[in-house]
Parts: structure tokens; sequence; C-alpha cells
């Protein structure tokens, strides 16, 4: 472990990182030259998300305090305030 946290590599493509520390854990595809925030307390950021399955049972997207859309096992849902 280095005073950043924990570092560790893809076994097959070492330019491909995960960095873990107490304020969430990054991302690198160019060997540490850049990172992203993938997981933090509050969170996960989705740019990341590489996933094949998502539970719809309840995803809200937001627009400040008022739902945009609302994907739920009735549908998909958009809402427009004005």
């Amino acid at each position: 472990m280095d005073i950043d946290g924990i570092t560790v590599s893809d076994n097959e493509d070492a330019s491909r990182l995960l960095k873990i520390t107490s304020g969430g854990v990054f991302a690198s595809s160019d060997g540490g030259n850049t990172w992203k925030n993938a997981v933090r307390g509050d969170g996960i950021n989705t740019e990341l998300l590489t996933a094949g399955r998502i539970n719809t049972e309840n995803i809200m997207v937001y627009n400040g305090s008022h739902p945009s859309f609302r994907w739920d096992p009735n549908g998909l849902n958009a809402y427009r305030f004005n």
C-alpha cells in the first residue's frame, strides 16, 4: 500500500489501473497519468459503467430536484417542467 491508497493493475493490460483510497475507487486507462473517480461514498460514476445488465426496477434521472425520466416495471416515462 502506498500513501495514496492501494493501486492494482489489470493482469492483461498494465495501463489499466484501479486505486482504492478513502475518497473512493479511481480508474485509469493510461497507466496512471489520469484518473476518473469510479465509486464514491455517495454513488457510482455511470460514465464508467460497462455492465451488460441493469435492473430497471426503479431508475430515476433528475434535473435539479425534478424527475426528468423514470424507468420502472411499467415502462419509461419522461417529464417536462415549465
